[in-house]
């Protein structure tokens, strides 16, 4: 019973490290210039991507839609799947929309300035 609360407790304290957050077991030896028993390690991060992506307009002419198309896979940090992109667009996103977007990843990926991954997803 020792031993499993141990081992809970451990994976508890590396989450909570993997998030930033640390418990020292002697402050005043591993960290003396911090408060307290704890301290958060935790790195500021920009505002989502998603906010970022949201803002762009979807163009009406066809060369401006794959140069938006692939922009938004060049600023992503993942592969991207077609539906993905598609939310990544100002507006509703409509099945209309999510095909086009979907032949502007193929159309990209064919010309050499996208790689599709083998679960169908996009990267620059």
């Amino acid at each position: 019973e020792i031993l499993e609360r141990l081992v809970a407790l451990n994976a508890e304290r590396a989450a909570e490290e993997a998030q930033g957050h640390v418990r020292w077991l002697r402050p005043e030896y591993q960290a003396p210039d911090a408060e307290g028993t704890q301290i958060d390690l935790a790195v500021e991060k920009p505002k989502a991507t998603k906010a970022r992506r949201a803002a762009i307009p979807w163009p009406d002419a066809l060369p401006a839609q794959m140069q938006a198309v692939q922009r938004l896979l060049i600023e992503s940090d993942t592969p991207l799947e077609a539906a993905t992109a598609a939310r990544s667009f100002k507006g509703r996103t409509s099945k209309k929309r999510r095909e086009a977007i979907d032949e502007i990843l193929e159309t990209l990926a064919g010309l050499g300035l996208a790689r599709k991954t083998e679960d169908g997803r996009y990267s620059s």
